[in-house]
């Protein structure tokens, strides 16, 4: 049991260690009142901090290679459009965990006034050097209460200790009829279950939360919001879950397709140091691409996809 830790989905100290990390020395761990799970043992900032090397960002803050790097920005400038069309009328917004700034870029480019946050100076330097305005704590008091048209977090409040308290604070920062926008990996997924330890988007222990469908939405109720909006559709995060989780669960070194499909300066394994499981990993991705696809369909049309993106506002003031 790990009853010293509380759930930032309910405040309740009843956790239960579900199963083993594929990293050695963590374990997942599952609250038993509402069913949120998260990484234990619970390291602070500045221990987690250790397992973001430069290798994380890539030389230039480039992670992929030049092909996938171009796919991403080209998801990344479609993404700002979706946002923008959610928000309504441009405004100030703030995207937690902005990484290369490229969303709010684009979204400056549509007439919004770009805010980010991000973990670190180094981590901020690509966004600042598209003139976006990032700062590293969101607590800053240079952002005044009821100030923004939006908030996201796009795949980034799983990285926060204290989740809890980064949306309550994002939730004090939106205008009255802001729109809060959150997309995290799905732990009530089907690929989350049959895959369990093998699951690509654990990511342990950069993630110290795994949360589900369900337990966004309680956090975003007892912060006062309205969800009006939620999918588990994502081309681009779920079909890849399953080919890397399937050849985790084969016996392959952990993510060792992920590592080399990025920039060398970005990689943690060496095509040299693993050639047959390399090469057998090659081999298989097009047909798990195929199966992929059509698993991530048919878990979407259940609700049950890879991950989950979720919008809600804040009630309009009275009156």
């Amino acid at each position: 049991m790990t009853d010293s830790l509380r759930c930032v989905c309910c405040g309740e100290a009843n956790f239960r260690q579900l199963f083993p990390a594929m990293t050695s020395g963590f374990s997942v761990a599952e609250c038993q009142t509402c069913g949120a799970r998260r990484t234990t043992p619970d390291l602070s900032d500045e221990e987690v901090a250790k397992f973001y090397p430069q290798t994380y960002y890539g030389e230039g803050n480039k992670r992929f290679n030049w092909l996938l790097e171009q796919a991403s920005r080209a998801i990344r400038k479609e993404r700002a459009r979706s946002i923008a069309a959610r928000l309504g009328t441009p405004g100030p917004v703030m995207d937690v965990g902005c990484g290369r700034g490229i969303i709010l870029a684009e979204l400056q480019e549509l007439g919004f006034q770009s805010f980010g946050i991000e973990l670190s100076d180094a981590a901020a330097t690509h966004a600042r050097g598209l003139g976006i305005d990032v700062g590293t704590d969101l607590f800053d008091p240079r952002f005044q209460p009821g100030t923004f048209v939006g908030v996201t977090f796009w795949h980034s409040l799983e990285h926060i200790r204290r989740a809890d308290l980064a949306l309550a604070r994002a939730v004090e920062l939106l205008k009255p009829g802001g729109v809060l926008g959150i997309a995290v990996p799905n732990s009530g997924s089907l690929q989350a279950t049959l895959f369990s330890r093998y699951w690509f988007h654990l990511d342990v222990p950069r993630h110290y939360h795994h949360l589900s469908t369900k337990n966004v939405e309680q956090m975003m109720a007892a912060a006062g919001l309205n969800v009006f909006a939620r999918s588990t559709l994502s081309l681009e995060q779920n079909p890849y879950g399953f080919v890397q989780s399937a050849l985790n669960a084969v016996g392959m070194p952990e993510n060792l397709l992920y590592s080399l499909l990025k920039d060398p300066s970005a990689r943690t394994h060496a095509i040299g140091e693993h050639p047959l499981a390399a090469a057998a990993s090659a081999l298989a991705t097009p047909a798990l691409a195929t199966v992929s696809l059509v698993a991530s369909a048919v878990e979407a049309a259940v609700g049950r996809g890879g991950t989950v993106e979720l919008w809600a506002r804040k009630p309009s003031a009275p009156g």
